[in-house]
């Protein structure tokens, strides 16, 4: 089944120092940015955000989060060597401060986690998690949205490697925790739901599964707006479950969107879009038409061996499956 998860943490920068700084202001342009969809455009404000922090001298909390900022576009952006430098420039510049056991800091270690993931190293990226979740035993409440974060990606290394019973509950106690959260984050809510639709889903449990991909879908609407980056996870989930059902018309409606919106976010060789690419080449194998299953399934081959390429991957990992929901 492929699947698409959503994790990752967007560091707050309510740390005790001065928000109305200029790089304070730059970097809130970045998260207008980010949360529209435009990438490359928030990682040029975070980068000069980062800039005007070093510039002034900012704390190296400061420092951190812009690092922070940074590798999670480049990491959106399927820039994944990038991505993972950063992040451990960020760590780095947390531990000289003594804040490696700061949440914040804990946010970073859990994004890298995800990376990890999306790269098919699960032995660091379920270490990461865990070494996250630890840091936050000793810092938050059992019940803190943070907390909820880290279980969602812990959860996602588990899918990954396919081991989905030991997933839901971690999705489930993550939801959970959204659920019962003041003012809760609505994509957080809707990444949660997406992923434990997926978890149900692969574990045949489809009325179930349908349910919640449809809860994601219409939570992340609702909030981010019908064409946001975020909407393409559930659309293409929800496709491959009605494929699977024998569903077409219908799943080709929720592919068509979900494509449309992912080519037009992340560009048309992203891996996130070669994925749905490959969900549309099932699509036409299962209705016969041989011809334009063979071609989807080519441009989809090639965009992952670019990826890996691009990154230094081996091809032995699939990266059609390695995809984020940030």
């Amino acid at each position: 089944m492929k699947t698409t998860i959503a994790v990752g943490w967007i560091l707050a920068a309510g740390l005790g120092y001065a928000q109305d700084a200029a790089w304070g202001g730059i970097r809130k342009q970045g998260e207008e940015l980010a949360a529209g969809g435009r990438y490359w455009e928030a990682l040029e404000r975070f980068e000069a955000a980062l800039r005007e922090a070093e510039k002034a001298g900012s704390a190296k909390a400061e420092v951190a989060i812009c690092l922070n900022d940074i590798a999670m576009m480049n990491e959106d952006l399927g820039r994944y060597i990038e991505a993972e430098r950063t992040y451990k420039r960020a760590l780095r510049a947390w531990e000289s401060i003594g804040g490696g056991d700061w949440p914040s800091a804990a946010g970073t270690v859990d994004n890298l986690g995800e990376l990890y993931r999306k790269l098919g190293r699960y032995r660091e990226a379920e270490k990461m998690h865990i070494r996250a979740l630890e840091s936050l035993r000793r810092t938050r409440s059992p019940n803190h949205p943070d907390v909820a974060v880290t279980l969602n990606g812990l959860a996602s290394v588990y899918v990954s490697q396919r081991k989905l019973r030991e997933a839901e509950p971690l999705f489930r106690r993550a939801l959970a925790i959204w659920e019962r959260t003041p003012a809760a984050n609505p994509l957080e809510i809707g990444r949660c739901t997406n992923n434990l639709g997926v978890v149900l889903a692969a574990l045949g449990r489809r009325a179930e599964a349908e349910a919640l991909l449809e809860r994601a879908k219409t939570v992340m609407e609702k909030s981010m707006g019908p064409e946001h980056l975020a909407v393409a996870q559930p659309l293409a989930n929800l496709a491959d479950l009605y494929l699977r059902d024998g569903r077409y018309g219908e799943a080709e409606i929720l592919l068509h969107r979900a494509l449309s919106i992912t080519e037009r976010t992340l560009g048309p060789e992203h891996p996130e879009t070669g994925t749905i690419i490959r969900i549309y080449a099932s699509l036409e194998k299962r209705t016969r038409h041989k011809t334009e299953a063979k071609e989807l399934e080519q441009r989809a081959q090639a965009i992952f061996r670019n990826s890996a390429r691009a990154n230094a991957l081996g091809y032995t990992v699939d990266v059609g499956e390695l995809v984020s929901g940030n």
